[in-house]
């Protein structure tokens, strides 16, 4: 029954329920009820609530909506991470080493940064090229954000840059 509440040919629905667990109301409207009540409300609260619902309006109490709002705060944060891990995932040692240094020395050189390398800035401008692409942003500045915000992602770092 809870799936067909998803159905978007069916009018908005309210749940009147006996029930009062966190977990069912939350399971009903992430499923596609419009709002959740417990049967015995006051006839005036239900028939408010019938209203609403009916032009459209969800009805929950304040616990069901805190709880969603985080609930959908912790989901956009995971995906975003998880996001961020695929991307990380692309990256080639050397690249992973590269983007640790720049997260530790974001004003350094690129000269400055090859040497600590041991590489050419002509390498190193390619690698950063390379790790632009693979994160999907476009520069130094953006990579540092990158590398601060992933920087338990980068095992040892800071302790050995010459791979």
């Amino acid at each position: 029954m809870l799936k067909q509440l998803n159905d978007e040919s069916l009018p908005p629905s309210l749940v009147i329920s006996s029930r009062t667990d966190q977990t069912f109301a939350d399971a009903l409207m992430a499923y596609g009820a419009n709002g959740i009540i417990h049967k015995n409300e006051p006839v005036a609260l239900l028939t408010k609530a019938i209203m609403r619902v009916a032009e459209g309006e969800l009805w929950l109490d304040r616990a069901a909506t805190g709880r969603i709002f985080q609930k959908m705060a912790r989901s956009r944060i995971d995906n975003e991470a998880s996001a961020d891990l695929q991307k990380l995932s692309t990256l080639t040692r050397k690249e992973r080493t590269i983007t640790t240094l720049v997260g530790e020395q974001p004003s350094a050189s690129g000269q400055s940064l090859a040497e600590q390398l041991n590489i050419s800035e002509h390498t190193l401008r390619n690698h950063l090229s390379n790790i632009y692409a693979k994160l999907v942003i476009s520069g130094r500045v953006e990579l540092y954000a990158f590398a601060q915000k992933n920087s338990h992602h980068f095992p040892g770092s800071g302790s050995e840059h010459s791979v």
